[in-house]
């Protein structure tokens, strides 16, 4: 239905609509004779549904959602309004009208909720190690395992650790080393903390054992050990003195010795006696003296 002209004056409902051709009212107006209708405006009426806006296009109406006017809030309470047909709700949008934060406060939307959460901003917060950090913006949240409860003053050997509920001093051995009580084999400390189970910081001896609360020495080892130091002593002086009586005894069986090589072989064989007999289960050897 398109619009006539008149020799006579028309009084009829404009629509009008914007240089994008949306609908943004209607009027009631007179059309004086022989002229047409004012730019952007239709006498075609412009219905459109609940929600909905008309475009002119073309010369008829087409009807899209229209959520112009709808407010919505980010999580921290700060408000947008949608005011054009192009934009649409963002996914994190929420719908929910905040309260206004009591002062010290900011607003938190979590759970489906508005809560209000104490303003931090420049506020010391600490690791469970004592490292230190500052509050960088209102809406902060403690990482998980953090406390703002200031750690207590530092004391030696020792380190301060967050348990979730309070500030605990920790027996800090890192670098000193620590004995196995069964192998006695040595570890050096990596971790903060006691001695590590099966560990003494008591350092053993050669033949100790652990009787649970310190090193004993084995004194039956010990024997044993130094009995077979002195048997291996005992069989090298035998194994270089029999050396030097074979020689010898060679040159004087030849008729080809000396006097000072005959009196050497009788001093080494004197020697190699006096080895033979030494006991080497004795507590203090003392060895014969080389010719």
């Amino acid at each position: 239905m398109s619009f006539e002209f008149s020799q006579s004056p028309q009084a009829i409902w404009l629509y009008q609509y914007d240089i994008d051709g949306v609908y943004i009212g209607s009027v009631f107006m007179t059309i004086p004779a022989g002229t047409g209708l004012p730019v952007n405006t239709t006498h075609i009426p412009c219905e459109p549904g609940k929600g909905q806006t008309g475009i002119f296009k073309n010369g008829v109406w087409e009807y899209v959602e229209d959520i112009r006017g709808t407010r919505y809030w980010n999580i921290h309470g700060t408000g947008f309004v949608i005011s054009a047909l192009s934009e649409s709700l963002p996914e994190w949008a929420i719908m929910v009208e905040p309260p206004v934060a009591d002062a010290g406060y900011v607003l938190l939307f979590t759970d489906g909720q508005w809560s209000q959460v104490e303003d931090k901003t420049g506020q010391l917060y600490y690791e469970s190690n004592g490292t230190k950090h500052v509050v960088s913006d209102a809406w902060f949240t403690l990482p998980e395992g953090c406390t703002f409860v200031t750690p207590p003053e530092d004391k030696p050997t020792f380190v301060t650790r967050w348990n979730g509920t309070e500030w605990v001093y920790l027996k800090d051995l890192r670098g000193q080393l620590a004995w196995n009580i069964e192998t006695r084999e040595a570890i050096t400390i990596l971790e903060v903390g006691p001695v590590p189970d099966g560990y003494t910081l008591k350092m053993p001896g050669q033949f100790d054992e652990w009787d649970g609360s310190a090193w004993v020495k084995n004194e039956e080892a010990e024997l044993t050990y130094l009995i077979g130091q002195a048997d291996r002593q005992k069989a090298k002086l035998l194994s270089a003195a029999s050396e030097q009586i074979s020689l010898l005894s060679y040159a004087v069986s030849s008729s080809q010795a000396t006097d000072d090589e005959a009196a050497q072989l009788a001093m080494w064989e004197e020697y190699r006696l006096a080895v033979s007999r030494v006991d080497t289960t004795a507590t203090d050897i003392i060895w014969p003296e080389k010719p």
